[in-house]
């Protein structure tokens, strides 16, 4: 007991020392202004990233022929079968450096109570860390139409599978995810369109619809379902584009809003890179191909 007492009068000792030894300067810790977004706290992984595959199509990559005009966005898949036009898309697209990349893609499972889902956390890449853009993040969630759903982010691969391949092409980009549930509204997808570029105004931006083509078709039959799809995005048929199903694409919400968006930032001209399918790339023959596109708007 008098071994336990001494023990705790020399505690009690150290702490009254500690407490009346001058300290230095004094911290103050200062409040960030309102408007000013906090860090992110979250960070998540890239699920669908195989180093095998991911070096494979980057080692196939090409850079586009790119028009004389600046890009402001384009069209790439998500399905990993395509990593090499993926993988060029972005190449591609690295040369003009931008700090900022809009993802808009399919929410696939409709996962979540908003038609729009986005994310403030950072991406842990075999790259390093993709920072998300805190700012227009923000201020997607602050306009009320966007909800935050990390683990949803995370657990799709429309824009998971495509984090790698940002943060391998521009490593000083930051991220603004936007996830759409399929049967959001046209007017919605319109409006969101015109939202992100007023939001990115100012900055070096590109904005990126992460969109595969015709589904579960014959190779045949899904180049004439393809053929349709792009004259609807040469003519800007939003209509027809919103009454389209998996024989077209598989979000239409994410096209109509990436072409409102393009239309807002000036970029009324698109030049098509590429348009392939799953049977073309693997030499298969199946009734069951998917379909990609990669298109630069400028």
């Amino acid at each position: 007991m008098k071994t336990f007492l001494k023990i705790f009068a020399v505690i009690i000792i150290i702490g009254a020392l500690f407490i009346l030894l001058p300290s230095g300067k004094k911290i103050t810790r200062t409040a960030e202004p309102a408007n000013t977004p906090a860090k992110a706290a979250v960070r998540i992984k890239c699920n669908f990233y195989d180093e095998k595959d991911f070096r494979r199509s980057v080692m196939d990559a090409k850079n586009f022929d790119l028009p004389s005009a600046p890009l402001k966005g384009g069209i790439v898949p998500h399905h990993l079968l395509a990593g090499n036009i993926i993988a060029s898309f972005f190449s591609t697209l690295s040369l003009q450096k931008p700090e900022l990349v809009i993802v808009i893609a399919p929410n696939h499972d409709g996962i979540g109570a908003n038609d729009i889902q986005t994310g403030s956390f950072s991406w842990e890449t075999p790259f390093g860390i993709l920072d998300a853009d805190l700012r227009t993040v923000k201020g997607l969630i602050d306009s009320k139409a966007a909800a935050e759903n990390n683990d949803l982010m995370q657990q799709d691969h429309s824009i998971s599978g495509l984090v790698p391949y940002i943060k391998y092409y521009m490593p000083d980009a930051k991220i603004e995810p936007v996830m759409l549930r399929g049967s959001m509204s046209t007017e919605k997808s319109v409006w969101l369109g015109n939202e992100l570029i007023k939001q990115a105004r100012g900055r070096n931006f590109v904005v990126i619809a992460s969109i595969d083509f015709s589904h579960y078709l014959p190779g045949s039959t899904a180049d004439k379902m393809d053929e349709i799809t792009l004259k609807a995005i040469k003519e800007r048929d939003l209509n027809s584009i919103s009454n389209m199903g998996n024989d077209n694409l598989d979000s239409p919400p994410s096209l109509i809003c990436f072409l409102s968006a393009m239309k807002a930032a000036g970029a009324e001209n698109f030049d098509v890179a590429e348009h392939n399918n799953s049977d073309k790339l693997t030499g298969s023959k199946t009734n069951s191909t998917t379909s990609y596109f990669s298109m630069l708007f400028y």
